[in-house]
């Protein structure tokens, strides 16, 4: 398992590794250090404490605290037990194991050697034998020598059985920790693999990032920040007018220009609703007094209606009689025509009487020698007494 607990510290040039929260007393030489710095893998050299690693190779990157990271168990376990099976051994050559003698010949240097010799280097302290300290342990006395190297003969082929138990599973232990050292390193390279393709797909990010937000400018670039054409919705800051603005694949665009633009198109529409809003009203009114005028104008033509036909009542009355009268004046006409001739021919004939008696008369004063006598008050001679005459005669008999 991977051990990720607190973060470290990392120093260019040096191989100290700081940790902040960190137990390293458990990990082991060898084992593989990668940080959120980089991918890189680094060495574990040596655990000088929990808080303190000694690197393989002095850090080369850049200098930083409060890194997050992971520590990748390797080979190092198994060379830690290979070198607890040595110690092992080695103490089980030593003379304070108290190995038989055909073990203890075995040992590097003592081929060839005699039992007196063997027996020779288990001293105790000054002046005694190791069988002397032996039987001065708690139960040996009164044991014989015989005893002491069948004893110290059994503990020897306990204590190599245990040790070959050990270093069979140490051996296991270590062809485990090999198996987990390569499916480490195969997910170290995985990891690494992985991680640089992170790098890769972080940095086209960040490089897509560059090319849509160019940064602050002073005047419309032509370009983006690679060189490379303009994209739709590139964006920039435009420090001499204080304001971003867009990339609309053919011009730069404002948007405080556009929204300005926008809103005093908004401020006109806003005042022709208003204004087409006040003539809706008035010509509501204007329909609603001419709707009024409408029913005025219909009882008026109700009663226009009404006058009408006893107009036409009246007028058909009138011509009835009109045409009652004409036909009396038709036959007043024919009488007064009648008459007029009548008339016509008594004029005519009184003219001629007095025609005849203005010369009987002027013949019998001729005769008579009578002369017209002076006229006073009412009375006239008998021959210039004016005659009455009717008027309607007389109109009748000129006509009119």
């Amino acid at each position: 398992m991977w051990y990720r607990t607190g973060t470290l510290a990392l120093t260019n040039g040096s191989a100290t590794v700081t940790g902040m929260g960190t137990d390293w007393i458990s990990l082991h030489q060898g084992w593989i250090l990668i940080t959120e710095q980089g991918p890189d893998p680094l060495e574990v050299k040596r655990v000088v404490s929990a808080t303190e690693l000694e690197l393989a190779v002095p850090h080369g990157g850049a200098t930083a605290n409060g890194l997050s990271y992971a520590i990748i168990p390797t080979h190092g376990l198994s060379d830690d037990l290979r070198r607890a099976v040595s110690d092992l051994l080695d103490h089980l050559s030593s003379p304070a194991a108290f190995l038989d003698f055909a073990t203890w010949l075995q040992q590097p240097g003592n081929a060839g050697k005699t039992f007196a010799q063997y027996q020779a280097e288990f001293v105790g302290p000054p002046g005694q034998s190791a069988y002397q300290v032996w039987l001065s342990q708690p139960g040996n006395a009164g044991k014989t020598e015989v005893q002491f190297f069948d004893e110290i003969s059994a503990q020897a082929v306990s204590v190599t059985a245990q040790a070959r138990n050990e270093a069979q599973a140490a051996q296991s232990a270590a062809e485990t920790a090999q198996t987990q050292a390569e499916a480490a390193k195969a997910g170290a390279e995985s990891s690494a693999a992985q991680v640089a393709s992170d790098r890769a797909a972080v940095a086209q990010i960040f490089d897509t990032f560059d090319d849509r937000y160019l940064g602050a400018k002073a005047s419309d670039p032509t370009t983006d920040n690679d060189g490379d054409p303009l994209q739709v919705g590139a964006v920039y800051w435009n420090t001499a007018s204080g304001g971003s603005r867009f990339w609309n694949g053919a011009a730069w665009e404002a948007p405080s220009a556009s929204a300005a633009a926008s809103a005093q198109q908004a401020v006109d529409a806003k005042l022709a609703a208003l204004a087409a809003q006040a003539a809706a009203e008035t010509a509501r009114a204007n329909a609603e007094v001419a709707a009024a005028a409408a029913a005025g104008s219909s009882s008026s033509a109700q009663s226009s209606q009404s006058a009408a036909e006893t107009a036409q009542n009246a007028a058909e009355t009138a011509l009835a009689s009109v045409q009652s009268i004409e036909t009396s004046v038709s036959g007043m006409r024919d009488q007064t025509a009648t008459a007029k001739d009548a008339a016509a021919v008594a004029r005519a004939g009184a003219e001629t009487a007095r025609d005849d008696a203005q010369q009987a008369l002027a013949a019998a004063q001729n005769n008579l020698g009578l002369q017209p006598v002076a006229t006073s008050g009412d009375y006239n001679d008998l021959i210039n007494k004016p005659k009455i005459i009717n008027p309607i005669a007389i109109a009748i008999a000129l006509g009119s």
